[in-house]
This record gives structure tokens, C-alpha cells and sequence, in this order.
């Protein structure tokens, strides 16, 4: 026996493709999604400005676990052609502009890589591997119960800071009060993430227990009811009003989904979104149930809110001056496009551009009645047409543009009460997360589009065409 065979036959060889082939991409997914919010606080090295963080060690393994599987299918059928949708062309188009904007537009370098990474090219994975690699009706069960368990455990830790003042995730540059008012943001780095974020499990939670027909016994219908109304109170803890009015929506075109219900003999090929809306105004029963719930749970919002001592409800929700103030920062905005509009300031370099325009060089700053303009663009697409200019904003347009499609055309194709269901949910996350957009620069937040892409993706998973049986879950 030569030496080198000696040496392998003690210290065996680390078989990785072996190793790989044995993790299961769903065990992985819901374990991200349940685990994320708080993991990712612990696990990320170094603590400030870290390299390794929770997302994307999971989604790299993800990565290597199907390249790995695609290299093996080559070998054998030579390759195939890869399933990918426009709204994935689009968007893997727009992250290549982010990185190239990245590389060198950027006044922070570090800073706008893991922009780049984390906000754009991450959930294209988290879409691409939910919607072709995940097996949604054998993990319907798991989904839900992980979806409950976020709700409950994001209200816990949103409404202890709401009560007690107490940051309990401190990240860089995070805070509770900021301008004299109380910011929850939860396990996030951001108000509007956590917002954002309940309002879509939320929403997720209450389709994908209809879609896959999940039967709760006595107890677990308590935990779930709970759990919707934890989830209406969480997304409403940071008291943005796009939220409030983007979750009621949203849930509206939900229940226009569900209320033409159809046998499967009566299901036709062309579903029309008119006749179901026409069939959601005449049942009437869930309008009252559900507006009273949802009031109940705003009232006793504003009685906790007068309680805990802290910004004043209506300071937040009803003051004008909010909106004024939105005016003048869009203004600010499209002012700061027009320096640079075909490919934008850089990617990260929009507070940059903002002082030096208003701030050093002694330009006035815009206002509305008195209100300033802030140093963020506060709007999603001006914030994508200022830092990568138009090439950039004719991508993203494009890809949501697509998303919108890909739910209706899922609508109209509809074969089944559980395609449409799905459908609509789709449409009605969609809404959930474009609505705030248009008054927040929500896009920023790595953990908002991990979170928004991903399920965007188990609800357009094939397997949701096929017909599903019905599951039982037990508390």
C-alpha cells in the first residue's frame, strides 16, 4: 500500500457531493423561515459588518445543494432547460445592475455589495427554489405551523418593546424612538420590515390553510384564530397607515378569491375575476365579522397605545404634516435623479447625494407647508430610479409588473378552487407589499424581500395545480 493510499484509508476523504445530496432543500427553507427573525441577530460573524450571516449561509448551502443536484441530472440527461419565469429574468437583470452600480458607482463599497447580495440577488433564490424545488403539499402542515409560530412569537417580542421601551434586538443603527416617536421593529433592523413582514405571514398564514383545505381540530382552530389576531396587531404595532390600509385590501381580494367557490364540475378554464367579485358583494356575512374584528383589534390598539404613555396615535396616524413631509422628500428625490438619470447616483449613495446637494452646497431644501424633506427617498421605485437610475427602474417595473401577470394569468387559468385561491393570494401579497413601498423605501430590508420572495414562490408552486387532499392538523 503506497503512502497516499495509507493517509486516505486514516483520514478518509470529505465526500461533498455525497453530503449534499443528503440535506433536503424543504427541511432547510422552513427552517430558515421559522428560525431567521432571531438567528440572524446571533448568528453572524463579525457581529458589526459581518461576512457570514444566517441568510446567507442557509441560502448558499441551498445554492450548492442544487448545483450539485443539476450537475448530477447533466450527467445523465445531458442537461435540460432551465425553469424560469420573466419576472426572474427581470430581476436577475436587475441585481446584475445592482452589483455593477455596486462595484463602481458606490461611495461604500462593503456596504453596497451586501445591499446588492442580500437585497436582490438572495430572494431571486428564495423565489426560484419555493416555487420549482419545494414540495408544498407534503410540507403544507409544517408551513402553517411555522407561520403560527411567527405570528405569536414577532407579537411577544413587537409588543414588549411597544410596552416597556426596551430595544431588545439592537441592531447598528436601530431605535425606538427616533424624532420623538416609538419605532417598534422587533428581531428586524427596521420599523417597516417588521411591519411589513407580520402583515405577509399574516396573509400567507390565512391562504395557505384554504388552499391545501387544512382541517384544525377544536384547540388548534383557537391557536390559529389567535394567531391571525396577534399577527393584525403586530403588523399594526408601528402604526404606519399604508400597512393598516394594504392588510385590509389585501384581505379583501383574498376573500373575493374565496367567495365563488365552485364544485369541480362547475370549475371552467376561464375564471372571471368580475363574476367573483360580484359574488364577494352579495355575501355579506364575512364583511361584518371581519370588520368587526378588525376594528376591535385597532381599537384596542389605540387603548394600548394611550396606556403605554408613549407617541401619541394620533400624532402618528393622523398628523398631515406626514404627508407633507412624504411630498417634500419625493420631491427631493426626483430633483436628485435628474443629476444623474440614466444610471442613477450609485447603489447606497442616495443620503450621500442628498447632503451634499442640500447640505453642503448650501442648495435650499425642498419642503411642503413647512415639512422637510428626508435624507431617504421613502418610495421604493424612487428610490431604485434615483440610485440606479432608469436602466434600473424599467427592470424592477418590469419584474413586478410580472409578478402581477404571473397572479393574474394564474386567475384566469384556474382549474380548481385551490389554483384560484392561489392565485389571488398572490395577487393580495403582492399588494401587501407594494402599497407601503410606494411610502417607504421597504426594499432596502434584506429580511422583508427574503421573506416576501419566498412566499411569493410557495404560492406559485407548481404542485398547487394538482388536486389536493384534504389534511388534518392537531394542535
Amino acid at each position: 500500500m503506497s503512502s497516499s493510499e495509507s493517509t486516505r484509508a486514516q483520514f478518509p476523504v470529505l465526500d461533498l457531493p455525497s453530503l449534499l445530496s443528503r440535506v433536503s432543500v424543504e427541511s432547510l427553507l422552513i427552517l430558515w423561515f421559522v428560525l431567521t427573525p432571531f438567528a440572524s441577530f446571533f448568528l453572524r460573524y463579525p457581529h458589526e459588518q459581518s461576512v457570514i450571516t444566517f441568510d446567507r449561509a442557509i441560502f448558499g448551502l441551498i445554492f450548492l445543494i442544487l448545483l450539485n443536484r443539476w450537475r448530477r441530472v447533466s450527467l445523465i440527461n445531458r442537461g435540460g432547460p432551465l425553469n424560469v419565469t420573466p419576472f426572474e429574468i427581470a430581476w436577475a437583470l436587475l441585481s446584475i445592475v445592482a452589483l455593477v452600480s455596486a462595484f463602481t458607482a458606490s461611495n461604500s463599497f462593503p456596504y453596497a455589495t451586501k445591499m446588492a447580495v442580500d437585497a436582490f440577488c438572495l430572494p431571486l433564490i428564495a423565489f426560484h427554489v419555493a416555487r420549482n424545488h419545494f414540495d408544498v403539499r407534503n410540507r403544507a402542515k409544517y408551513l402553517a405551523l411555522g407561520a403560527i409560530w411567527l405570528l405569536f412569537s414577532l407579537f411577544c417580542v413587537g409588543a414588549f418593546e411597544f410596552l416597556e421601551g426596551v430595544n431588545i434586538f439592537p441592531y447598528k443603527g436601530s431605535a425606538l424612538i427616533r424624532e420623538g416617536e416609538l419605532r417598534v421593529n422587533g428581531p428586524f433592523a427596521s420599523d417597516a420590515a417588521f411591519a411589513i413582514i407580520c402583515s405577509l405571514v399574516l396573509l400567507f398564514l390565512f391562504s395557505i390553510t384554504r388552499i391545501l383545505k387544512l382541517k384544525f381540530d377544536a384547540s388548534g382552530r383557537l391557536v390559529y384564530i389567535g394567531a391571525l389576531a396577534v399577527g393584525i396587531l403586530a403588523a399594526l404595532l408601528p402604526l404606519f397607515r399604508s400597512v393598516a390600509v394594504a392588510l385590509l385590501i389585501s384581505w379583501v381580494i383574498i376573500e373575493i378569491g374565496l367567495s365563488n367557490q365552485k364544485s369541480p364540475n362547475e370549475i371552467t378554464k376561464q375564471a372571471s375575476f368580475l363574476t367573483s367579485l360580484k359574488s364577494f358583494l352579495r355575501t355579506r356575512a364575512w364583511t361584518r365579522s371581519r370588520l368587526i374584528v378588525f376594528v376591535f383589534i385597532a381599537f384596542t390598539l389605540v387603548v394600548a397605545d394611550s396606556l403605554s404613555g408613549s407617541v401619541r396615535f394620533e400624532r402618528r396616524l393622523v398628523d398631515p404634516r406626514n404627508a407633507y413631509g412624504r411630498f417634500a422628500t419625493w420631491e427631493a428625490a426626483i430633483e436628485i435623479t435628474s443629476d444623474s438619470p440614466i444610471l442613477g447616483v450609485g447603489l447606497s449613495n442616495y443620503s450621500r447625494s442628498f447632503d451634499d446637494k442640500y447640505n453642503w452646497a448650501g442648495e435650499e431644501q425642498t419642503s411642503v407647508l413647512d415639512a422637510r424633506s428626508s435624507n431617504s427617498p421613502h418610495s421604493n421605485p424612487l428610490w431604485i430610479l434615483a440610485e440606479l437610475g432608469m436602466i434600473g427602474f424599467v427592470l424592477y417595473l418590469t419584474a413586478n409588473v410580472q409578478i402581477f401577470l404571473m397572479g393574474y394569468r394564474a386567475f384566469k387559468k384556474a382549474a380548481s378552487n385551490e389554483e384560484r385561491i392561489a392565485a389571488v393570494s398572490l395577487l393580495a401579497l403582492a399588494v401587501a407589499y407594494w402599497i407601503p413601498g410606494l411610502t417607504l423605501s421597504s426594499g432596502y430590508y434584506s429580511d422583508l424581500n427574503l421573506y416576501f420572495f419566498f412566499m411569493l414562490g410557495i404560492l406559485s408552486n407548481k404542485s398547487l395545480a394538482l388536486s389536493m387532499p384534504d389534511s388534518a392538523m392537531s394542535s
